[in-house]
């Protein structure tokens, strides 16, 4: 097939990257930071809704690092008719769907050292990213596990944005192109049941689904709504319970729900998480309004990322909890050297909240919270990270524990009027600032010059080859 640009240029197609119901993907030739999203049956009002978001992008929050946090469409190509066949994508490289690094096993396997840091990194991002969708006034609609993705560094990308939720003015109308499809069990309660092509979807309704993907990378890759059933019927489907708001980690009066055997306790999460999830979950089952943006679940994240220590064996957990879930160990140290300064709501660094302030509601999980750090927990950055970071702590020799380079990229800044019109920002600049992009966690703090250790090429290695294998996505059709 022969494609070009607007300007009748050609574009010169490489091999198929992947292929789906609607569209393909195929490398571009000599243009190795792209990808071409080629549609099948291309629909009439695709030009029109890739055309208004050619013309608007988001303020991408991790431009600064060079790393796209949203694989936006960027050039539009067409076909020998003129009409448009698919659009050119930032192609991502050596990174895994979220559902690979939130599932405890196939995180053990993929990407072994992946630790309780990273995964509120990850979140942390992941909320960058989406807050900068929502400043724009742009709202992914089918937001879930299978289109994000994740790099060794901690570092996200939202794919699929062709199937966003895109609204524009003509004249004195604004014309919304919706979207389309959604996964149940991402869908918030006032949505489960109804026809999604017919609904103008809102930021609230990716704050559900948001609050769902952050719960799952930080509890185990446990969905919020999955739950032990003490009930004599036959027990009801996880979208049936969002539907009626049986958040099992609350105290709501619903005694046949309660929190899966063997999940962690919500408690042994900082206390800024546990009532972010209540607001989320709880308060925002009957008013939508209630629930955290993405904002305020960027500054959530960076406080309880703050609050991370480390014990003796290299577990991470909260400094709220005065021993290590997994060992009964005391902390040690700091998880993360770059971590934020306590945000609303969350203590200073070195305190500890009152005895049974950790949350207003939530009840007891089912069995204790276990480490699975493979690895080092925070390392310097690996080969092609930003250098600049601070030095290995003091009394760490190469090859320890140090916590990770800061690689703090500028913030983005997006015009007020934008925020202003999302609705997305209650009363904040409308794109959080940018994490750091943490270290590879199976990369080794080396001395300026001295060679890598051998088991750290060995475990760089297991993920290069499961990305090889096809444990990666790297684009989606």
């Amino acid at each position: 097939m022969n494609v070009y640009t607007a300007a009748r240029a050609p574009v010169a197609l490489g091999d198929l990257v992947a292929r789906g119901g609607e569209a393909s993907v195929y490398r571009v030739r000599r243009r190795d930071a792209v990808v071409a999203k080629i549609y099948t049956h291309p629909r009439a009002e695709t030009h029109a809704k890739l055309r208004r978001m050619q013309a608007s992008p988001p303020a991408d929050p991790t431009v600064a690092i060079g790393h796209a946090s949203i694989a936006w469409p960027q050039t539009l190509v067409y076909d020998d008719r003129g009409q448009v066949a698919g659009y050119l994508m930032p192609f991502i490289r050596d990174a895994a769907p979220v559902v690979e690094v939130f599932n405890p096993r196939r995180r053990a396997v993929r990407m072994p050292g992946f630790s309780a840091a990273y995964l509120h990194r990850t979140a942390r991002n992941l909320a960058s990213a989406l807050a900068a969708l929502h400043a724009r006034g742009y709202v992914v609609g089918d937001l879930n596990e299978r289109n994000i993705l994740v790099t060794p560094r901690a570092l996200v990308t939202l794919i699929d944005c062709d199937s966003f939720q895109v609204e524009h003015r003509e004249g004195g109308t604004i014309v919304t192109h919706p979207c389309p499809v959604g996964r149940l069990e991402y869908t918030p309660p006032e949505l489960q049941g109804q026809a999604f092509r017919d609904i103008r979807r809102l930021p609230e309704h990716d704050a559900f689904g948001l609050a769902v993907l952050v719960f799952q990378l930080v509890m185990d890759g446990n969905h919020p709504f999955r739950s032990a059933w003490v009930g004599s019927d036959e027990p009801p489907s996880i979208e049936a319970k969002i539907a009626r708001g049986w958040f099992p980690w609350a105290d709501i009066g619903v005694p046949a729900v309660a929190p899966p055997p063997n999940a962690p306790d919500l408690d042994r999460l900082h206390p800024d998480l546990v009532e972010a999830f209540m607001a989320a979950f709880v308060d925002g089952h009957a008013r939508p309004g209630s629930r955290p943006t993405a904002e305020e679940w960027a500054n959530h994240l960076a406080t309880a990322e703050a609050h991370l220590v480390v014990c003796r064996s290299g577990h991470v957990f909260g400094d709220h909890l005065r021993r290590c879930p997994a060992c009964g160990q005391r902390r040690d140290r700091p998880a993360v050297a770059d971590a934020a300064p306590a945000g609303r709501g969350g203590p200073a660094p070195g305190t500890r909240p009152a005895a049974g302030a950790t949350s207003r509601r939530s009840v007891g999980g089912g069995g204790g919270w276990i480490g699975r750090t493979l690895g080092a927990v925070g390392l310097a950055p690996g080969p092609g990270a930003r250098q600049g970071g601070p030095s290995p702590r003091a009394g760490h020799s190469p090859g320890a524990h140090p916590a990770p380079a800061a690689v703090q990229p500028a913030a983005s800044t997006v015009p007020a009027a934008a925020v202003k019109a999302s609705g997305a920002a209650r009363g904040g600049s409308g794109i959080p600032a940018p994490p750091a992009a943490l270290g590879p966690p199976t990369a080794w703090a080396t001395a300026a010059g001295a060679a890598e250790p051998a088991g750290s090429r060995r475990q760089r290695a297991v993920w290069a080859a499961a990305l090889a294998a096809g444990a990666a996505t790297v684009a989606s059709a």
